[in-house]
C-alpha cells in the first residue's frame, strides 16, 4: 500500500481472497495506491485497487438558514458517494451529487442554530451551523423620513419596515392599495430589513397608501405573514400656487382717495349740533 497506509492482521479466506485490517495515518499523501499479495514468497503484480482520500471537510451551507423542508446543499472537500449528513447527530437523507457536494432536505426543528456534519468514509467533519428560523416577520407602513406633509413635490414616499431582513422577490405593487397615485417606475425597492415605495400622486388632494386584500410579504427564510400595521399611510399633495390680492385696483384706490379729501364730516354735512353727536368705532383705512 505505500508510506502512510498500515496493515494490520490478514485473514485468508479462500484460495482466491483474504481480508486485512488497514489504518491510514492523517498524514498519508491522497491518490491511488499500488497493493501487492505475498504468499510464500510470491508476490502478485501491484495492482491499484486502493485509494487514499482526503480527510472530509464541509466549506459551505447553501442556504445557511431557513425553516422546515428546504433543500440544503453542502459543499466541501472529500465525500465519498456513501456519505451522509447529520443534523444535530441524526442521520438525514442524503444525496450525493459530487466528491465535493451533498444536498438534503431540513428536518423539523426548533428556531435556532442547528449543528450540521457529514460522515464520510467512517469520517466525521468538523460541525457548521445551520439557523432555523420558522417565525413569519412583523411589517410596518410609515411616511418615509424626511417625507413632508402635505407636500408640494409629486413623488411620495413610503417605507416598509420588517422586523428582520425581508425577501424583495415577495414584495410588489400587487401587495398595496393605492389611493390617488401610481407606483413610482422601480418601485418598490428593497434593502434589507425595509422597502421604498415611491408613489407619483395622480392628482391634488390626499395620497393613501394601504395593504391589498392579498398582502403578503416573507423573510429571507421563507416565512410569511399577511399582516400589516399602518402607522402613517397618507400624505395631501398641494403643488397649487396662493394668488396673493392686494386690495382694490389703483383707479379705485385714488378715486377713494379724492373722495375722501373733498368729503365733510357727517355732523357737518346734516347740521348736526357737536354737543349731540357720538361717534362709535374706529376709523379704518381701505
Amino acid at each position: 500500500f505505500g508510506s502512510g497506509v498500515n496493515v494490520g492482521t490478514i485473514s485468508v479466506t479462500s484460495a482466491t481472497s483474504l481480508t486485512a485490517a488497514i489504518t491510514v495515518d492523517a498524514s498519508a499523501a491522497t491518490g491511488a495506491r499500488s497493493v501487492t499479495a505475498t504468499v510464500g514468497g510470491l508476490a502478485s503484480a501491484p495492482a491499484s485497487l486502493f485509494t487514499v482520500m482526503g480527510l472530509p471537510a464541509i466549506s459551505a451551507l447553501t442556504p445557511s438558514g431557513g425553516r422546515a423542508g428546504i433543500g440544503v446543499t453542502v459543499s466541501g472537500a472529500n465525500f465519498s458517494t456513501t456519505a451522509k449528513v447529520k443534523v444535530d447527530g441524526v442521520q438525514v437523507t442524503t444525496t450525493w451529487i459530487a466528491s465535493s457536494l451533498l444536498s438534503f432536505t431540513t428536518p423539523a426543528h426548533a428556531d435556532g442554530p442547528a449543528t450540521i456534519t457529514v460522515v464520510s468514509s467512517g469520517v466525521e467533519t468538523s460541525a457548521a451551523t445551520f439557523s432555523y428560523d420558522t417565525t413569519a416577520p412583523t411589517v410596518s407602513l410609515d411616511r418615509a423620513a424626511g417625507q413632508s406633509d402635505p407636500t408640494a413635490g409629486s413623488t411620495i414616499r413610503f417605507t416598509l419596515t420588517g422586523s428582520e431582513p425581508l425577501d424583495p422577490a415577495t414584495v410588489g405593487i400587487a401587495d398595496f392599495t393605492l389611493t390617488n397615485a401610481t407606483f413610482a417606475s422601480g418601485s418598490p425597492s428593497c434593502s434589507g430589513s425595509t422597502c421604498t415605495l415611491a408613489l407619483v400622486a395622480s392628482a391634488q388632494g390626499l395620497v393613501a397608501v394601504s395593504a391589498s386584500p392579498g398582502f403578503s410579504v416573507a423573510d429571507l427564510a421563507g416565512n410569511a405573514t399577511a399582516s400589516l400595521t399602518v402607522l402613517r399611510g397618507s400624505v395631501l399633495y398641494d403643488s397649487i400656487v396662493p394668488t396673493v390680492h392686494g386690495g382694490m385696483a389703483q383707479w379705485r384706490e385714488k378715486l377713494f382717495a379724492q373722495m375722501y379729501l373733498n368729503a365733510s364730516a357727517a355732523a357737518d354735512f346734516l347740521n348736526l349740533p357737536s354737543n349731540s353727536v357720538v361717534e362709535m368705532g374706529s376709523k379704518i383705512e381701505i
